[in-house]
């Protein structure tokens, strides 16, 4: 019997060490983390016991290098790993694509589970199991890496608060010609327009048409996840948390609660698989709470703003 599963282990480097920590896909209809409203797991399918964090190789903690790998690996019937293999891989550093894979594979291999089981209750072998593996840097976590346009970028970024904008826009809009972007470049600089957009008060369609462009450079389309989803780089992750909350909240002023539900969840399960921290995410579980109220969504609604209030104690605001 094959049964696919994914399994997220996401490392966040501190300057005291490295801190794991796990998250599961139950339902690709429950992606974000609102355990509440998660129906129940099915108690027969297989249960993590032990993952001591992968080692954060030295060569990428100097030169600040993040990234992701997805592993596929077998589960025997004692719970131990079998033949662990990289699905994929990516790097914020584009001469060290697969710097974390060993340090992956060696860390998947002393994995142990609980055994799924049979209907009888006899350990099962599990195939195709995922396991996705993100490293990140303490104090990175809102920053993008786009190799040489990081100057650019962060330049353009910081004259948004400027006035004069219309400068600023139109030199985004030249870059957006470029025919040697990547993927994650672009999917940054349209990002960055709509904010632009959203700053002068642009219509709503406008500023949700390069918002849903922009999406479509988030993903790696080579690989869908059991969940339904592409998988993502870090970039990507940190793109698809910034832009998808602007997106959530165009929706919701739209009154598309559905739309808006859809891309707040998906840009706050991006941001845990991340690991990352912001204030932003307290107005975004508010407005997560507001599209489930509207859609008679009780349980999901009430978790986001538990949620919300949860990180409102963290830094100072009130519901």
């Amino acid at each position: 019997m094959k049964k696919i599963s994914l399994t997220l282990s996401i490392l966040l480097l501190f300057a005291g060490g490295v801190k794991a920590h796990n998250l599961e896909y139950l339902s690709p209809k429950h992606k974000h983390l609102l355990s509440e409203c998660i129906p129940e797991a099915d108690p027969l399918r297989y249960k993590p016991l032990y993952k001591k964090p992968p080692r954060y190789p030295r060569k990428a903690q100097e030169r600040g290098i993040e990234g992701t790998v997805l592993l596929e690996f077998t589960i025997n019937k004692d719970g131990s790993v079998h033949n662990p293999t990289v699905a994929w891989s990516s790097s914020t550093d584009p001469k060290n694509p697969d710097i974390f894979n060993k340090s992956a594979l060696i860390a998947a291999k002393q994995f142990r589970y609980q055994p799924a089981l049979s209907e009888s209750g006899q350990p099962m072998e599990t195939k195709g199991v995922l396991n996705q593996i993100t490293f990140i840097i303490y104090g990175q976590e809102n920053s993008l890496n786009l190799g040489k346009h990081n100057n650019q970028f962060d330049v353009l970024t910081a004259r948004l608060y400027l006035k004069g904008r219309e400068k600023s826009l139109k030199k985004i809009e030249k870059i957006l010609l470029e025919s040697n972007l990547s993927r994650l470049q672009r999917a940054a600089y349209l990002y960055l327009k709509a904010m632009y957009l959203y700053k002068d008060k642009s219509p709503n369609g406008q500023i949700i048409d390069v918002l849903v462009e922009s999406k479509k450079n988030y993903v790696e389309e080579k690989l869908t996840l059991p969940s339904g989803r592409g998988v993502m780089s870090v970039t990507g992750s940190k793109l698809q948390s910034f832009a998808g909350i602007l997106l959530g909240q165009m929706y919701l002023e739209e009154s598309d609660w559905n739309s808006a539900a859809s891309e707040l969840e998906e840009a706050l399960w991006a941001a845990a698989e991340a690991t990352l921290q912001s204030k932003r995410f307290f107005s975004a579980y508010i407005q997560l709470g507001m599209a489930h109220y509207n859609l008679q969504n009780w349980c999901e609604a009430s978790s986001s703003w538990r949620a919300a209030q949860k990180m409102g104690k963290k830094y100072g605001f009130s519901l």
